[in-house]
């Protein structure tokens, strides 16, 4: 990837002259109007605190793997759980003593082992999805750091 093909509202949020307006966006504080340019930007220079944006970045994607096992977990126990209740409720169905007829517990452990299977899932998906969108947000803004940081002969710290 490289930096041209990065927006340019990423370029003015790493930058010290953007502004921030809440019914527009991020603006160019040079000439308060979106950024128009592709690729780069002439009148770039680093935010203030741009080292602890950059590890603001990296904690924010750690919670979020952080958050990713933790609900890789909880998907497995909804699993296990459900799986558990399926089979108790059709060990407890096919028993000699039920001789044939359906009691309300059997299939109620079954409908509640079905429902509860995929249940890990629903929280999961959707945040591997994110967690996946701020690996892209997190490995652009890097490769704009690096980018500026070669070009204004700064050295670069990865």
């Amino acid at each position: 990837m490289e930096a041209e093909d990065i927006r340019s509202v990423k370029h003015c949020i790493i930058c010290q002259k953007h502004i921030y307006v809440d019914h527009e966006g991020t603006l160019c504080g040079l000439t308060n109007a979106r950024a128009d340019f592709n690729g780069n930007c002439k009148q770039f220079v680093f935010r203030d605190e741009i080292e602890a944006f950059v590890e603001q970045l990296k904690e924010d994607l750690k919670e979020a793997e952080r958050t990713q096992i933790s609900l890789r977990r909880q998907m497995i126990i909804w699993f296990i759980s459900g799986l558990v209740l399926l089979a108790a409720g059709i060990t407890i169905w096919t028993m000699p003593w039920n001789h044939g007829a359906v009691h309300i517990l059997p299939i109620s452990l079954i409908i509640i082992g079905i429902i509860i299977l995929p249940h890990g899932a629903w929280e999961f998906f959707p945040h591997q999805m994110r967690l996946k969108a701020k690996h892209h947000e997190t490995h652009e803004f890097m490769v704009l750091i690096k980018h500026y940081k070669n070009e204004l002969g700064l050295t670069s710290t990865d």
